[in-house]
């Protein structure tokens, strides 16, 4: 946002459509994102989401 404010006219020919549909999609993933983690630990508590996290870090970095 600060970059923005900084360079607003580098974007001024932008397409700021572009912008707020982005701004938006993000907005909307990461509060569904939340919610459905919030209601995940409610359920499962973090001893799941602890697993969960322990398998998914050892798959990545057998990966890398």
């Amino acid at each position: 946002g600060y970059d923005l404010l900084k360079h607003y006219q580098e974007f001024a020919d932008a397409n700021w459509g572009a912008f707020i549909i982005g701004f938006v999609t993000a907005f909307v993933v990461a509060y569904l994102t939340i919610k459905l983690f919030l209601a995940f630990i409610q359920r499962f508590t973090f001893v799941a989401f602890g697993i969960y996290r322990i398998v998914f870090g050892v798959i990545l970095l057998m990966v890398i």
